[in-house]
């Protein structure tokens, strides 16, 4: 029997009220709240999972 070959990715980020300045130029204060628009390109298949509503899918 062939072993499973399975690989797993995530990226995860937990920014404190001043650490989103280390991955993006922004005003990085807890007082101004920006919108982000995400898109999340991935293989069919395989899952995306997020904290935010999901708005359109497309394959």
């Amino acid at each position: 029997m062939l072993p499973l070959r399975i690989s797993r990715v995530a990226a995860v980020t937990y920014m404190k009220p001043t650490s989103a300045r280390k991955v993006v130029p922004c005003y990085d204060e807890p007082e101004y709240k920006a919108i982000w628009n995400v898109t999340i390109i991935h293989p069919s298949g395989t899952t995306a999972i997020a904290n935010a509503k999901e708005l359109k899918v497309s394959e």
